[in-house]
């Protein structure tokens, strides 16, 4: 066991005060047990321990929740250019196929309805947080349920990459 962590158990054990005699025979049981020196860590622990560090300082920073916010509105951007370009388009997707027009245009409509539960969300940000996060969950999970459906008909390659990247945000 190594030393912090004993030190921890013990403290935790004697902060108890119980006349129980196990948790006295367990604290006995704790303080004859060898103090383990830590090894050694590897380069690939230290980075890892270097980026929790880092991401445990950002969450907690005073500076997470608008770079959370910045996030979400440039991602509602972009898929609303990509929206704005396609809906260009529009005369191209009556084009083409029945059942490729409409999976375009299902994607288009879930995409917009997204961005839009994406944009209350964030109104409601300053307000209630509670209400903006149900709001952004159901902007996740309109993406998650409908849009990667529709994404997926496409391309299965695109199906798999983008469902990997919204459900990183749940």
């Amino acid at each position: 066991m190594r030393a912090p962590d004993k030190a921890k158990i013990l403290v935790l054990l004697h902060a108890h005060d119980s006349p129980d005699p196990r948790l006295h025979a367990l604290a006995e049981a704790v303080e004859r047990m060898p103090v383990v020196s830590t090894p050694r860590q590897g380069s690939l622990a230290q980075v890892e321990k270097a980026f929790r560090t880092l991401w445990l300082r950002l969450v907690h920073s005073r500076r997470f929740a608008p770079l959370l916010i910045t996030l979400f509105i440039g991602s509602t951007l972009v898929s609303t250019l990509v929206l704005a370009f396609g809906a260009v388009h529009v005369g191209a997707l009556f084009a083409s196929s029945l059942n490729k027009g409409f999976v375009q245009l299902a994607l288009l409509v879930s995409t917009a309805l997204s961005d839009l539960l994406i944009v209350v969300g964030v109104v409601f940000l300053r307000s209630s947080l509670l209400r903006a996060y149900h709001w952004l969950k159901r902007a996740i999970l309109i993406s998650i349920l409908l849009t990667q459906v529709f994404c997926s008909t496409r391309n299965n390659w695109g199906r798999l990459t983008s469902w990997l990247s919204v459900s990183s945000y749940w």
